[in-house]
């Protein structure tokens, strides 16, 4: 394998396609250097070396990297900020039409943080964007909504995820882990079923419904944190009725408040519920039986 291919493969990847490539080579005809430039090198230096210019280089590489990176950011935050404005206020002017797209985006924020993916904005966005489809309505003509965003440079994928958000999961071919529509779909729903549970304990009470969710399409998405819990163990969030406790609630002093042995019921959820809002500080994460 020669440095051309290593480039190539750098570049059709996604994870290392932005990294900055430098050819240093002794080969010296403007072939070669146009070769290596075509394939995605962002300078091309012909030995013998000279040390001090090519630290200059790959200085000059790594601050033009540092202004991009910064400049994106500044893209996202600018694009996410303008459109959750507009989502909010479209909850303003008819809550009981789009008020979803706020609640949907606060659970899309939570399901964020028990997964690894590439651009959580573009998820944060679709989430906020759930209810645009029901502007079709004020023109009567389907995808009015839909196409204008794909109008938008960068929200081509959120604009498919929105149109596939009801889609069942059943028919996928798997590909949650490099499609990012897939992927979007995946956890739209999962944030769905976390905003019903909001819609009906008041508060997010448990991850647990979007981890199950994500565990049986696409494991590897869970972060390591997710990922290495014992199959027995939970965090408070994570408690539904139904579980057995095994060793029951503990708090950190050494204090039971409900013994091993019980079954999960609503009554226990809220009367954890109270603990925490009481500041209460309770020992996880909590042992579960296994059928």
């Amino acid at each position: 394998m020669d440095g051309y291919e290593v480039c190539r493969r750098l570049k059709n990847n996604k994870k290392t396609a932005d990294i900055p490539i430098i050819f240093v080579t002794a080969l010296g005809e403007t072939t070669d250097e146009t070769k290596g430039l075509s394939l995605g090198a962002v300078d091309y230096i012909s030995k013998p070396i000279v040390p001090a210019t090519l630290k200059a280089r790959i200085k000059t590489q790594l601050s033009l990297r540092k202004i991009q990176c910064e400049n994106e950011t500044i893209l996202e935050q600018t694009l996410v900020g303008s459109i959750n404005l507009l989502s909010d206020m479209l909850a303003i002017a008819s809550p009981k039409k789009f008020s979803k797209g706020s609640e949907t985006r606060r659970a899309m924020a939570r399901v964020l943080d028990i997964v690894t993916v590439e651009y959580p904005w573009k998820y944060i966005l679709a989430a906020s964007l759930v209810d645009i489809k029901k502007l079709d309505d004020f023109v009567a003509k389907s995808s009015v909504a839909t196409g204008l965003l794909k109008n938008i440079p960068r929200l081509n994928d959120i604009a498919d995820i929105i149109e596939s958000q009801f889609n069942s999961l059943d028919t996928y071919s798997g590909d949650f882990d490099s499609n990012t529509v897939d992927k979007g779909v995946l956890l739209l729903q999962a944030a769905e079923k976390l905003r019903q549970e909001e819609k009906i304990s008041g508060h997010f009470r448990t991850l647990t419904p979007a981890i199950i969710l994500i565990k049986k399409y696409a494991p590897s998405l869970l972060n390591q944190k997710i990922q290495n819990k014992n199959d027995d163990e939970y965090s408070l969030d994570q408690l539904v009725e139904g579980m057995v406790l095994r060793d029951g609630i503990w708090s950190q002093e050494g204090v039971l408040y409900v013994p091993g042995g019980v079954t999960v019921t609503e009554k226990i959820l809220l009367h954890v519920d109270g603990l925490r809002r009481n500041k209460t500080s309770l020992h996880e994460p909590i042992a579960i039986v296994q059928d």
